[in-house]
């Protein structure tokens, strides 16, 4: 049996994967805020955030850190709160690890780019700690992995994120809903799968090539906006009135991306769950909806 511990235990992404860890049979320790409600972390063993690390590694020892938490620096936290979530309290684990020879540490990491100004600071702080990352484990003992998640939707995610954000709009809205043409493509990836790509990887890390860090996550497919959107609408049996391209495109809007999902095909992982399918499952959970 393998001891993976886990930061973001509590949060969207952390939720899912924690569960599909225990149901695979691994041991899990999750480290989380005082403040953070781990009522649903059933048969994990909980350290605050605040004990020393050191305290928390003589519980081990561990074959995995799996590094989940994440800031976003929205509302008025400022980058100072989030670059200690992001960076600064990831990195003190991460020196543990190495110090412990932990078998391997894996990042939660975005598919955004620097270049792209909306979540700026949040994409710099998760694209240094990458760095930080293969920095300290060069020639080490421990194995550093950054697994770039695309764009996750499924239940239990925040509401000012986009999918939770429209299917909300869609039911509440009796007017207009103003949005772009909806041109831009992404790659939408439902939670569950995400947890079994994490689980995949996790459990097949010494069939990973020696020369990979960089590990993309997302359904290797693209889809527009619109076509979301109005899907949604449909599921929704909105009435409001879908307007398309009433609404300007940031600025330097990404128009397309996908994850190239080679790497863990080759580790036996497939995406299992349609996008329509996904939704079908946020609505049920999280909205009451069949």
């Amino acid at each position: 049996m393998k001891t993976v511990l886990v930061t973001g235990a509590t949060g969207f992404i952390g939720g899912h994967v924690v569960r599909a860890l225990l149901a695979a049979g691994w041991t899990v320790h999750a480290v989380t805020r005082s403040t953070s409600d781990a009522g649903s972390l059933k048969d994990v063993t909980l350290h605050d955030s605040a004990t020393d690390p050191d305290a928390i590694f003589a519980r081990g020892p561990f074959d995995v850190i799996l590094l989940l938490a994440a800031s976003y620096g929205r509302g008025s936290e400022p980058p100072s709160a989030m670059l200690e979530t992001n960076v600064f309290f990831p990195l003190t684990l991460l020196e543990r690890a190495v110090a412990a020879k932990v078998p391997a540490v894996v990042h939660a990491d975005t598919c955004f780019t620097t270049d792209y100004k909306y979540l700026r600071p949040y994409t710099l702080s998760k694209k240094q700690f990458g760095q930080w990352g293969r920095i300290l484990t060069d020639g080490t003992a421990t194995r550093f992995v950054n697994l770039v998640l695309h764009h996750p939707y499924g239940p239990g995610d925040r509401p000012g994120k986009f999918v939770p954000g429209i299917i909300r709009e869609c039911l509440n809205a009796v007017g207009d809903i103003a949005l772009t043409l909806g041109e831009q493509r992404k790659d939408f990836i439902y939670v569950g799968d995400v947890a079994m790509a994490f689980l995949t990887l996790l459990e097949n890390l010494d069939k990973l090539p020696t020369n990979v860090t960089d590990v993309d996550c997302g359904t290797g497919h693209s889809v527009s906006i619109r076509t979301l959107v109005e899907i949604i609408h449909r599921l929704t049996s909105s009435r409001a009135l879908l307007r398309f391209g009433a609404l300007s495109y940031r600025e330097g809007e990404i128009m397309l991306s996908h994850a190239d999902v080679s790497v863990l095909r080759a580790l036996g992982w497939e995406p299992r769950i349609s996008l329509e399918e996904g939704l079908r499952w946020t609505l049920r959970e999280d909205f009451g909806i069949s």
